[in-house]
């Protein structure tokens, strides 16, 4: 966890300086929107979804997620945290296989 906490103390510092413009990219967003595409590819992701909104909303999760672990890691355990996913996961996608 101590490579998050160098993540979010960048962050923060970069953000309470004012920096403009300064790309701060934590390559998971562009992973989410891969994974939706392909679920959607696949026929796995339930049909009607807005697939912006549950990008962002995985993306959110995940994000809340890592920052909750590293704020309260005997609440939020690696075991929670794949419960957690699988159920949002779960919720998104087909429980029928495609035909």
């Amino acid at each position: 966890m101590a490579e998050m906490e160098v993540w979010f103390a960048f962050i923060f510092h970069l953000k309470s300086a004012g920096e403009p413009n300064a790309e701060l990219s934590d390559a998971i967003f562009p992973l989410v929107i891969q994974l939706i595409d392909y679920l959607e590819q696949q026929e796995l992701l339930k049909q009607g979804l807005d697939k912006d909104v549950e990008a962002e909303r995985l993306y959110a999760l995940v994000d809340g997620l890592a920052l909750h672990a590293m704020l309260e890691p005997a609440r939020l355990n690696k075991q929670r945290m794949i419960r957690l996913l699988n159920g949002h996961l779960d919720y998104i996608c087909c429980s029928e296989e495609p035909q």
